[in-house]
């Protein structure tokens, strides 16, 4: 009996679906990891780990470890694809720890800074916020690496008592400066014999200092001064 002319069998068919079918699996397998490529995966992820110990970035798990054969082994037994995957994720902690490592060095650096100011001002400022312990600071930050916006508030905090310190030290500095002026105004009354006398006519130095740290704005300070040289340039003339 001719056959040509028929169509596929049945076991013929099964035999031709089963050689598509393995065709189509080859893709998979060909994403299989090499031996070189695995060494070299190896490699990094032991520096990755190397580097993060160095860095104190307390990552943990089996990504993070000094262990090659263990990488190594893991890598054999993967898909490329994961293989990529693990090492970009490896590279990005480290670089995030990178950055958190730079960044909290500074911001310990500067909170050191802030707090000698506080002394050599004498400001006044303590507590938490207030020290000298660069380790602190710098683990405080790490701690909170991932809270950018608290560290940064923390930051801001201290820069912004410091500038309130800074113009309370200038009108100290004026405060003094004012006190020393009326004084002297009163020392040349008395020597002079133009007996003025009452509130603004003493020779109590922290007396005028106090009143001027008092004083409603810096015009009312600047009036008291001028009505008394006002008053003794009038003195002046009517001696002989």
């Amino acid at each position: 009996m001719d056959t040509s002319k028929r169509g596929i069998t049945g076991p013929v068919l099964l035999v031709f679906l089963m050689g598509l079918l393995s065709v189509a699996v080859l893709p998979s397998e060909s994403l299989a990891v090499s031996e070189s490529y695995c060494r070299r995966y190896a490699d990094e992820a032991v520096r990755a780990n190397n580097e993060a110990q160095r860095l104190k970035c307390r990552y943990g798990g089996a990504r993070w470890s000094s262990d090659w054969q263990g990488h190594f082994n893991w890598c054999r037994g993967a898909r490329k694809g994961d293989a990529i995957w693990e090492t970009l994720e490896r590279r990005k902690a480290i670089q995030g720890c990178r950055s958190a490592v730079n960044n909290c060095r500074t911001y310990a650096q500067r909170a050191v800074a802030q707090q000698q100011e506080n002394i050599n001002r004498s400001c006044g400022y303590a507590g938490a916020r207030w020290h000298s312990n660069y380790s602190t600071h710098y683990n405080w930050c790490f701690a909170n690496a991932g809270r950018i916006k608290r560290v940064k508030q923390e930051d801001m905090q201290r820069k912004l008592a410091l500038m309130e310190c800074r113009q309370r030290g200038t009108k100290w500095d004026s405060c003094a400066e004012y006190a020393r002026k009326a004084v002297a105004q009163q020392q040349e009354n008395k020597r002079l014999g133009c007996g003025y006398w009452g509130f603004a006519w003493h020779e109590d130095y922290k007396g005028h200092y106090n009143w001027c740290q008092r004083a409603r704005n810096w015009e009312e300070v600047r009036r008291e001064t001028n009505n008394r040289a006002a008053e003794l340039s009038k003195c002046r003339r009517r001696r002989p």
